[in-house]
């Protein structure tokens, strides 16, 4: 049985070949960097020699690894197979090296050459496998060797790679990918070597004799192929660092003179000057805008000093002394020099350039200028723009000098001297005047400023306001024929009165004159000119508003001058400004005389306040004074026991009249109140509920006898109490429902009321936190829309109205009136035909009462309650009948009671008689009431007086002066009965005894309910069918006639079965509804017997 052979490795051997393998990768990557740095045939070098270096040292790390294989038999090699597997490891470096190099590798062609790479390192290790002579038997399992070719094409393509992403990756590091990639390379070779060599089998054989060199020392041989290879790489490795360093050094020289070229092309291209400069400040080198700045020469020659070849001046015009130009300055400092401004100018040019200057000393170690680098822009736009801010700075000072000398008076005379002080100083000139037009366009000159005190002066040649120029052989008189020259529109007064200086006013210009005698004037106005002393002038107008006032001019003496158009223009704007204060100051006038005029009217409307006041107040004592008599008495007779029906209906009759009177008179003073503004509001608690009710009571009879229907409609839940005006707003209710009655034929009329519940309060400064909304519907005749606009003026009635023939059209003015007052509003929507709708809007509080006052029933007051001290009461009064009425009043429950017609001797009965009460009328001739009161108040023991005021005033600041001059309350005429007593009871804690209403009140009272309830149905011409047809010709004659007593004699002839109808007809005649009556008995029913 033959044992096959088996061999060790030296392990110094081994170490060797992988050192051996990592340098040739290295190596291999190294030449493929260098060969990709490389671009046309120099690549082929680079390439070929790599591939030999490279090769060698794959060969050398496979054939010292096979020496390092240490067997019992000897071996020996065969030299030309051996050459052969060198030749494989070259043509594998060159495939690697070949990928490495391409600079469009990709993943195919990497995978490619990785294969071909890994079959070449495998071919090169298998033939030199075959190389190897030793007396035994080579073979080779099968899995083994396809491992090793899978480990050589693996290691191959991952070593490329590697290498391919590290070129596409830069940022992402250089170290790892680059060793990876010689560290799989390395694998690639010792991998595929050790793999193979660990399935070959020797098989020992008889010894031969065959062509095999003599064997050698495996050691040495081993060591001397390494060095020999690494020699090689070393030596390939040398020549890549050299080649690079001085390609990389080439690359460099041609950076910097590409550098140097765009530096160069930069500076000699921009548009900032650039000078170097030796240490004598001579010009070495300069681009061409320095040149163009300097005015340096183009062609070379002896070096130039800067500054010698144009003149170079500073900021403010004078000339640089050579040692201080900027240049020279850095020199002798060692010193930047930064900023400098400097003016350059030739003998050629009169203009300047001006430059901004930057110097530079570069100096050497020891501290000595070696060069110098300038550098200069060109500002002159700059500065000229400067100028021109500082030109216009100036005028716009001087313009504001101007305005606030004017802002400091309004006087015209103070204003005129100012501005023409200032525009002669600030414009440089000679003379300054300014000259006013009169309405019919003559002119004269009202200020003047002259440098020159001995110059003639134009307000002298003015005072005369006489022309300036009054000779007829002049030229100047004939200018309206000719064209028109703006000379002769300066100081001709004669030519601009008229052609009414009509350039100006068009023109709205200026006119300038830099020479007269440039200008084409003739010989006579030449002469004039010179009478002045002018020689340039600048005149513009002067405009207040859109009116030509005036023109304003400036003058040079003398010499010629050439006006900027700087100075035109802060001449225009002085003269803008000077229309301006003479508008402010005709305005002041203006406002001056109106406030006359105003303080005239308003002592007139005072005066005219004042007696529509005193008128007010004496038509209101004059007209409620006899009405309290009226009233008063009517209201005794009333309650008279003996007074028979008859005579107790014609007393209601002057009651109902006296009333009604009463309700005339109040509107029309309601509404002369509230033009003269002494109407006020008396807020109180109320109940919404009770006011609509008792509104409601008090018209539903009228609605009754019209025959329609009158619905308060019930409330949606409200507070139980308001807060406002109540008397106000019932007189608001009483007008606009009656209205609606009035003008409503057939339907009805319905009022709503509801409240808006908002958190913004109507006024910001008020409690009143709701709106309270009523409606008053009506399904009568409407108002024309033309009519509307003029509805609540006072005494305006609509058509409807005046074929009424009722009321006053006091009413809805009236009711807006309040409403106004109050806050709020009143709207109406009208559609003719089809009725109307007013709606009330106004603001209301809620009131934090609990509970309401219990409803007093009204009682008829007796006498007093017994057991009580007698009261005296005295009466003070100029009206016989007032003071007998309350007399009345006051004795027969009573009362000791004394008069007094004036109040004097009311004074005089006070002290000696010391009544407890006093009933004073405030309006009595020679000692008033007020007079009174406070005598009274200043008597001893007078505190303890009641004094009630009696007064018909309408206006509340009287009652407030009542109480003012110490009385204790204040009771209106005209006087009611139970009033009077009540407030008197109170005020001495007194009690009463008191009746129930009965007798007349009581039949009265009935008579009403009958007729409220009866009527809710009213009559129709049916319920008189079979009355005589004579019978109601009479009672239609008598209403026709207006005659109620005759018409009442005509009703009491009715039978008995007819009482219904009687008393039905004595309630339209008690409430003056005759026009009823007049409808219902028109047309005579068929006749039917009594």
């Amino acid at each position: 049985m033959v044992y096959p052979l088996v061999g060790h490795y030296s392990v110094g051997l081994v170490c060797l070949s992988v050192g051996i393998a990592m340098l040739s990768s290295y190596t291999t990557l190294s030449l493929g960097h260098r060969i990709l740095a490389t671009t046309g045939w120099r690549q082929w070098p680079w390439l070929l020699g790599g591939a030999v270096a490279m090769g060698t040292g794959i060969w050398a790390t496979h054939f010292v690894a096979m020496l390092a294989l240490e067997m019992p038999v000897p071996i020996t090699y065969n030299l030309l197979t051996t050459g052969f597997s060198l030749v494989y490891a070259v043509l594998a470096a060159g495939v690697a090296l070949g990928l490495v190099s391409r600079p469009g590798l990709n993943w195919l062609s990497l995978s490619a050459g990785g294969v071909v790479m890994g079959l070449a390192i495998a071919w090169m290790h298998y033939t030199g496998m075959a190389a190897m002579q030793m007396p035994a038997h080579i073979s080779y399992r099968w899995w083994p060797v396809a491992l090793s070719v899978a480990i050589a094409v693996s290691a191959s393509t991952l070593a490329l790679g590697l290498t391919l992403w590290s070129r596409r990756h830069p940022s992402q590091g250089k170290i790892w990918p680059a060793s990876l990639s010689v560290l799989a390379l390395g694998l690639a070779i010792g991998g595929l070597h050790y793999t193979a060599m660990s399935g070959t089998m020797f098989e020992p054989a008889v010894a031969s004799k065959t062509d095999t060199m003599p064997a050698l020392d495996a050691t040495w041989l081993g060591l001397a192929v390494a060095l020999g290879a690494g020699l090689i790489l070393m030596i390939t490795l040398v020549m890549l660092r050299l080649n690079q360093r001085l390609t990389e050094q080439r690359l460099q020289e041609e950076a910097r003179a590409k550098s140097e070229q765009q530096f160069r092309t930069l500076i000699r291209e921009m548009g900032v000057g650039v000078i170097m400069l030796n240490a004598k400040a001579e010009i070495l080198i300069s681009n061409q805008a320095a040149r163009e700045f300097l005015h340096l020469p183009e062609l070379e020659g002896a070096p130039l000093v800067f500054g010698q070849t144009a003149s170079i001046c500073q900021e403010n015009g004078t000339s640089f002394i050579p040692a201080y130009l900027p240049v020279q300055q850095a020199i002798a400092q060692k010193a930047p020099v930064d900023d400098v401004v400097i003016g350059v100018s030739t003998a050629q040019s009169d203009s300047v350039r001006w430059l901004l200057m930057n110097v530079d000393p570069q100096l050497s170690e020891a501290g000595d200028v070696e060069r110098v680098v300038c550098t200069c822009s060109d500002i002159t736009s700059q500065k000229q723009a400067e100028d021109s801010v500082r030109v216009v700075a100036n005028r716009e000072q001087t313009v504001m000098r101007v305005v606030q000398r004017m802002r400091q008076t309004l006087d015209l005379k103070t204003i005129f001297a100012a501005t023409t002080e200032e525009l002669q100083t600030a414009a440089g000139c000679d003379r300054v005047w300014i000259y006013r037009f009169n309405p019919d366009w003559s002119g004269v000159v009202v200020a003047e400023s002259l440098t020159d005190p001995t110059a003639p002066s134009t307000l002298a040649a003015s005072d005369t306001s006489e022309p300036l120029i009054d000779r007829a052989d002049c030229g100047v008189r004939q200018m309206q024929n000719s064209a028109f020259d703006e000379s002769y529109s300066l100081l001709e007064d004669t030519y601009l009165k008229e052609t009414q200086a009509e350039t100006y006013r068009q023109d709205r210009t200026y006119h300038r004159v830099n020479d007269i005698y440039s200008e084409g004037f003739d010989a006579c106005y030449l002469g004039f000119l010179e009478q002045w002393q002018v020689r340039a002038y600048v005149i513009v107008p002067i405009f207040a508003g859109s009116q030509l006032w005036g023109l304003l001019g400036i003058y040079a003496h003398h010499q010629p001058r050439t006006w900027t158009r700087h100075e035109v223009k802060m001449v225009l704007q002085v003269g803008a400004h000077l229309g301006t204060a003479v508008q402010q100051a005709n305005l002041l006038h203006q406002t001056q005389q109106q406030a006359q005029d105003l303080a005239v009217a308003k002592q007139a409307a005072d005066a005219a306040s004042q007696a529509k006041g005193d008128f007010l107040a004496s038509m209101s004592h004059e007209l409620r004074t006899p009405l309290n008599a009226i009233l008063g008495f009517s209201q005794i007779l009333h309650d008279d026991a003996t007074l028979n029906d008859d005579h107790r209906d014609l007393i209601n009759i002057v009651n109902r009249s006296g009333n009604h009177l009463l309700g005339l008179i109040n509107n029309v003073l309601s509404l002369a109140k509230i033009e003269a503004n002494k109407i006020t509001l008396d807020e109180t608690d109320f109940d919404l509920h009770q006011t609509l009710q008792a509104v409601d009571d008090m018209l539903q009879l009228k609605a009754d006898s019209r025959g329609i229907r009158l619905d308060v409609m019930p409330s949606p839940p409200l507070p139980y109490r308001l807060r406002a005006d109540e008397g106000k707003l019932r007189q608001i209710l009483i007008n606009l429902i009656g209205n609606a009655i009035k003008f409503t034929p057939q339907g009805g009329v319905t009022v709503r009321s509801h409240l808006q519940n908002t958190a913004a309060a109507p006024d910001s400064n008020s409690t009143k936190t709701q709106w309270l909304e009523i409606t008053v519907q009506d399904t009568g005749v409407g108002i024309e829309s033309e009519e509307l606009r003029h509805l609540f003026q006072p005494f305006e009635q609509t058509q409807s109205g005046r074929r009424s023939a009722e009321g006053t059209g006091l009413g809805l003015s009236l009711s807006h009136n309040f409403a106004q007052l109050m806050g709020g509003s009143i709207t109406v929507n009208s559609t003719s035909g089809e009725g109307s709708i007013f709606t009330v809007r106004l603001p209301v509080g809620q009131s934090t009462a609990v509970a309401l006052d219990p409803v007093e029933v009204k009682q008829i007051i007796l006498r007093l309650a017994p057991n009580q001290p007698r009261h005296r009461i005295l009466i003070a009064d100029d009206g016989a009948e007032s003071r007998l009425l309350m007399r009345r009043w006051l004795e027969e429950v009573g009362f000791e009671v004394r008069e007094a017609s004036q109040g004097q001797e009311a004074v005089e009965i006070w002290t000696a008689w010391q009544p407890h009460l006093i009933c004073l009328d405030m309006r009595m001739p020679v000692l008033d009431g007020y007079g009174v009161a406070r005598q009274v108040r200043q008597l001893p023991g007078g505190d303890a007086t009641v004094i009630v005021a009696v007064t018909a005033s309408v206006f509340e600041e009287q009652r407030s002066d009542c109480i003012a001059a110490g009385c204790n309350a204040v009771l209106p005429k005209p006087l009611d009965r139970a009033m009077l007593l009540d407030h008197v009871g109170r005020s001495l804690n007194l009690t009463y005894q008191y009746a129930e209403a009965g007798g007349a009140d009581a039949e009265n009272t009935q008579t009403a309910a009958f007729c409220r309830d009866q009527n809710r149905l009213p009559l129709t011409q049916a319920d008189f069918s079979h009355l005589a047809p004579d019978w109601l010709a009479q009672v239609h004659q008598a209403a026709q006639a207006a005659d109620d007593r005759q018409v009442r004699q005509l009703i009491a002839q009715l039978p008995v079965e007819q009482h219904p109808l009687a008393r039905r007809l004595d309630c339209l005649v008690n409430d003056f509804r005759l026009d009823v009556i007049i409808e219902l008995t028109a047309v005579p029913p068929a006749p039917v017997s009594l």
